[in-house]
């Protein structure tokens, strides 16, 4: 599994990330007809602050984005894995976790003087 961390100011919009999975070959993992879960936790099975918003962008090409979001969550640094239901493909009917990390909100420090 490898780790990725983020960091993101509060309430402020997320840029789409774009999110490429391959084979230790190189090859990529076929995404076809399956499904993403990206949830931030203070800790692993608690409560879920947090569920990102995913697009599978090239199934086939093992591609897929966190979609542009607005997020507004209490300033914390939440755990995270990538959760993957595999319709297709080697891991057809499997769930394989293959990110996690620390997804870290920040509060905004400057504010415009009105």
């Amino acid at each position: 599994m490898k780790t990725v961390n983020w960091t993101h100011k509060r309430a402020t919009t997320f840029d789409k990330q774009i999110v490429t999975l391959a084979e230790g070959s190189g090859d990529p993992i076929d995404l076809t007809g399956a499904t993403i879960l990206i949830q931030l936790r203070k800790q692993p099975k608690g409560l879920v602050a947090y569920e990102i918003q995913t697009t599978i962008t090239d199934a086939t090409g093992g591609e897929f984005e966190l979609d542009e979001q607005f997020i507004d969550i209490p300033a914390c640094d939440y755990l995270y894995d990538v959760l993957i239901e595999f319709a297709n493909g080697v891991y057809a009917g499997q769930s394989q976790r293959w990110i996690n990390g620390i997804f870290s909100i920040v509060e905004v420090i400057s504010e415009e003087v009105v």
